[in-house]
């Protein structure tokens, strides 16, 4: 498995989020638009406005999944690096990290990998270190496995 088939898994996760997103706001505005035929009065324009409130913030949402897939895109065409840079995909202790891209875990080939900001304390620690360097988790030291 390389670096790239995990980015890939990694936008295809984030184009699935869209796709329900953007049908999350697709459902809102055809509420809405019902709405407006049938009902009328103060409870209409609380339910509108409410509907808006929520299309709002659906749409905040696709903006930063699209965010995280141009730098997703950006990390898959990266070169490997011996060294942990933001775009590293690291293993340590029973962890798979994907470093400065903080996503909810994806599944490739049964393995889970999590993003984290590139500013988290463990990225600091990371950032700069290779394979086979200590560093400190949950008070314990353990080594970095793998770094791709």
């Amino acid at each position: 498995m390389t670096k790239n088939d995990v980015y890939k898994q990694v936008m295809l996760h984030l184009e699935e989020k869209l796709t329900r997103l953007d049908a999350d706001i697709t459902s809102l505005e055809n509420d809405i638009a019902v709405d407006e035929k049938s009902t009328a009065g103060d409870k209409f324009e609380t339910a509108r406005e409410m509907a808006q409130q929520e299309i709002d913030l659906l749409q905040t949402q696709v903006q930063e999944v699209r965010r995280l897939h141009a730098i997703a895109n950006q990390f898959s065409e990266m070169k490997v690096s011996s060294v942990v840079e933001s775009g590293s995909v690291v293993t340590v202790a029973d962890m798979h990290l994907l470093v400065g891209l903080p996503v909810g875990p994806v599944t490739l080939n049964g393995v889970h990998y999590t993003g984290i900001g590139a500013n988290t304390p463990v990225a600091q620690q990371l950032l700069g270190k290779s394979a086979g360097t200590a560093i400190e988790l949950n008070d314990k030291a353990v080594a970095i496995a793998s770094v791709l």
